[in-house]
């Protein structure tokens, strides 16, 4: 049986979007697995005119929010982001087989809302939540620090 269709918008959206590591390989194992992930997403930022409103990405998975112009839909940004990343990682560790557990979880959020602003609060949250740091503005793998102006943070997608 065929998948259900996404629910899309024609002139845009905004999206939270999450993905889990499969069962052999984590998402990141590496400083530079994060450095490649942020770098993707900032030319597929340039390529597809979205915007990434928050980001935090964790060893075995990540979660994005994201808003789309007109005219592109989260599949295609999200399909093309990670076929790039999985590459990367398959040429990097000699890995074979997905890398994803599975499609990846996308919600629309509606814009200009306060669970959009409490939405980006707890995708920054998440890194302390699940272990990752003790301190969520210093983690550096996450866009809190976008948002607090900080130094510490030197990539911006």
């Amino acid at each position: 049986m065929p998948r259900p269709l996404r629910v899309t918008l024609e002139d845009g959206g905004v999206y939270y979007v999450a993905c889990r590591a499969g069962s052999t390989q984590p998402l990141f194992c590496e400083p530079d697995d994060y450095h490649t992930y942020i770098a993707l997403l900032a030319s597929y930022k340039r390529r597809y005119g979205f915007r990434c409103l928050a980001f935090s990405l964790l060893p075995d998975q990540l979660h994005l929010c994201l808003e789309l112009q007109a005219g592109t839909t989260i599949s295609s940004v999200m399909h093309d982001l990670h076929s790039r990343y999985t590459k990367h990682i398959a040429k990097r560790f000699q890995h074979a087989g997905p890398l994803f557990q599975g499609r990846f979880k996308a919600a629309l959020v509606e814009p200009d809302s306060a669970f959009l602003w409490g939405l980006i609060h707890e995708i920054h949250r998440l890194p302390q939540q699940l272990g990752a740091t003790d301190d969520p503005t210093s983690y550096p793998w996450s866009s809190d620090a976008c948002y607090r102006c900080s130094s510490g943070h030197t990539e911006q997608p």
